[in-house]
């Protein structure tokens, strides 16, 4: 018996031999512009660790150099926000360090005052005044000192809010610790 062929039956290799012969020209028209098959590289056999573990490159040694180096330098130019301003010598031996009120905030039936000495310190005294519109001393307190890691704070105040009315107050506050002492001031208002 003798099969008959037909023009399509010879057409479907033709059409499957350049359709496999397009793919593989695409193929390497794509890994010769870019140096891999969509993210395969079949031809590069790599040995190198990819756990972060490698040694640095020169070029990677460089860069960090010069960053640290910048740094350094900007430091020079200004103070860096981690650190505190160094106290300042005055003419009479003792050192004025900076003192800041960082926060007024009433709480129930308080208003907390924290501030910030920037000068280690766990032997001073801070006291804080509550001067109202008339300059008068309406409130005083004194607490003691605490260090943290490169500042100290005031170990706290909290001011019985029925010393407020309604109104503007200034609130001081000295830091003294032998020779070193500083003074922050803040206006709060009371509603």
């Amino acid at each position: 018996m003798k099969l008959r062929t037909t023009k399509k039956s010879k057409l479907i290799p033709i059409i499957t031999g350049l359709v496999v012969v397009g793919l593989l020209a695409a193929s390497g028209i794509v890994y010769v512009s870019t140096g891999s098959l969509f993210g395969w590289e079949p031809f590069t056999t790599s040995t190198q660790d990819t756990t972060g573990d490698n040694p640095a490159s020169d070029d990677q040694i460089k860069t960090g150099t010069s960053i640290k180096e910048e740094s350094i330098t900007d430091d020079e130019k200004t103070s860096g926000s981690d650190q505190p301003a160094a106290p300042v010598e005055q003419p009479d031996g003792r050192s004025l360090v900076d003192v800041d009120i960082i926060s007024i905030s009433p709480i129930e039936s308080v208003v907390r005052a924290s501030v910030m000495i920037s000068s280690l310190d766990n032997d001073g005294t801070c006291t804080l005044s509550v001067v109202n519109a008339a300059s008068a001393v309406i409130y005083t307190s004194t607490a003691g000192v605490q260090p943290q890691s490169s500042t100290s704070v005031c170990k706290g105040f909290d001011i019985p809010s029925n010393t407020f009315s309604s109104g503007s107050f200034k609130i001081k506050v000295t830091y003294s610790s032998g020779k070193t002492y500083g003074n922050a001031e803040q206006i709060y208002v009371s509603k």
